[in-house]
């Protein structure tokens, strides 16, 4: 049984193919500044856009239904992540 979601990423992915997406090399990248802190304690219950709990965030969410739908596009099943604004420089994070 599919829920919501899955419909949605099912449709779209659909969607995709009949718009002609043969392939795609999806990067993602997540940005750590302060920025991620200032927004959430206005749009995200007071905690930060990037804080992890029990339900995930809007970041986390996002990613994972944009990566479970082009994951059917990638040649290599492999999608880089990189990290970058948390003073740590631009780093690979999977």
């Amino acid at each position: 049984q599919h829920t919501g979601t899955d419909t949605i990423i099912i449709k779209v992915t659909k969607a995709l193919r009949a718009a002609g997406l043969e392939s795609s090399d999806l990067i993602v990248g997540i940005g750590f500044t302060k920025c991620n802190e200032w927004t959430g304690k206005s749009s995200s219950g007071r905690r930060s856009l990037h804080d992890i709990g029990s339900v995930p965030n809007p970041s986390e969410q996002a990613i994972s239904i944009i990566g479970r739908i082009l994951s059917d596009f990638d040649d290599c099943s492999h999608i880089p992540c990189f990290g970058f604004g948390d003073g740590q420089g631009v780093r690979l994070l999977s």
